[in-house]
């Protein structure tokens, strides 16, 4: 008789877990196994984790951001909440949810490395100056990978967008940004592994820091702000 490696792991609740949302890799973590076990013992509950295909996220997103529910959306589209969870993540649409946890969850040391090592490579820091009182801290990360981006978007928060092509042979660009407290957080947190934009990231801090000790903008206080935009500016 075949024996296949037996389960060792709650299997009623990783099904409820992964109704809630959770995703399957986070499950997996949970529970020290890998995420194809969890898929296994979610098959054998007659739970199948991989119905978001049926789903048309492009309809789903519009009723999304018109108030419809997640829980209303598995209704009309005849799946479980987490198929719809899973869908989002992977088309980089963001869920209430979503957006709760990356301001819950604080980074760990492993995340902040693989960071600190994406943003060395193919990030960008920025103060941007749009109106004659009004700057603004962005960091930025552009790749072509879209696993990428929504692994930043889930982990950090954060916005995303799609850059038009100028070539149709060219591969589809994706934009990470992240602004004002939450930029200087994630640069706080990620400093002592970054490299190549090191010092461009403590000015950054220190620039955002002014928000805290400046009630009012004065001329003396814009000057000091385009001081620290042209510092970044020159680094590059």
């Amino acid at each position: 008789m075949k024996r296949g490696r037996p389960i060792s792991f709650d299997i009623e609740k990783s099904a409820d877990m992964y109704k809630n949302g959770i995703p399957i890799q986070e499950i997996a973590n949970n529970f020290n196994i890998s995420a194809t076990t969890i898929y296994n013992g979610l098959n054998k509950s007659k739970i199948n984790p991989n119905r978001q295909n049926k789903v048309d996220y492009k309809k789903a997103e519009k009723l999304y951001n018109r108030g419809k529910s997640v829980k209303e959306l598995s209704e009309i589209f005849n799946v479980t909440k987490a198929a719809i969870y899973e869908g989002f993540r992977k088309k980089g649409i963001v869920s209430n949810f979503d957006r709760a946890q990356a301001i819950l969850r604080e980074p760990t040391q492993k995340q902040l490395i693989y960071f600190a090592g994406l943003f060395d490579g193919e990030g960008s820091i920025n103060i941007l100056h749009k109106k004659p009182r009004y700057f603004s801290l962005n960091i930025a990360i552009t790749n072509t990978n879209i696993q990428v981006i929504n692994w930043l978007k889930y982990n950090f928060n954060g916005h995303i967008r799609i850059s038009n092509k100028q070539n149709l042979k060219h591969k589809t660009t994706y934009n990470w940004t992240s602004t004002s407290i939450q930029a200087r957080k994630l640069l706080e947190q990620s400093l002592p592994y970054l490299i190549i934009k090191k010092e461009q990231a403590i000015i950054a801090i220190e620039f955002q820091k002014r928000f805290y000790r400046c009630n009012t903008i004065t001329n003396k206080e814009i000057q000091r702000r385009f001081e620290f935009k042209n510092r970044i500016e020159s680094m590059r």
